[in-house]
């Protein structure tokens, strides 16, 4: 018994430990829009557990993580001051080329967010998330394809 709860702690450790990497030799801005852009991560996985069934559907919390991602959409311009790419950041500087097209899908981002956001709050199951949901995934898509480094 004690030898699992050991195994399983190292286990966590890693997987703790590992996930950080990317983040580390971070700092200022870089650090805090890698920070916001993984509790993006954090709301769009919370959301699709539900829709996929891995998780109970529950409309508040679906609402409320929906409500976070379009808070982060609308703070992701100042995020990306001009030239900030030093480090470990996966931003392109692509992003300030075609800083209109940036400006655009992060507000496309938090209007589909906000939708989603109302749509999980009047819900009782999760179904009628998901084309809400492929929306909001698709300004995801569409802004890592045309400003993310590849990885």
């Amino acid at each position: 018994m004690k030898i699992r709860i050991v195994s399983a702690a190292a286990a966590a450790l890693m997987l703790t430990t590992l996930a950080a990497l990317p983040h580390s030799g971070a700092a200022g801005v870089v650090k805090q829009r890698m920070d916001m852009m993984e509790a993006i991560s954090v709301g769009m996985k919370a959301v699709a557990g539900m829709i996929r069934g891995i998780e109970p559907f529950d409309a508040g919390r679906a609402s409320a993580a929906a409500s976070a991602i379009a808070d982060h959409a609308r703070n992701i311009p100042r995020m990306f001051p001009e030239g900030s790419i030093a480090g470990p950041s996966e931003a392109s500087a692509e992003i300030w080329d075609d800083w209109e097209r940036f400006i655009k899908l992060s507000r496309r981002m938090q209007m589909e967010a906000l939708s989603l956001a109302e749509t999980a709050a009047a819900a009782e199951d999760s179904a009628i998330l998901r084309p809400q949901f492929h929306e909001l995934g698709q300004t995801c898509i569409a802004c890592h394809e045309a400003f993310r480094k590849n990885r």
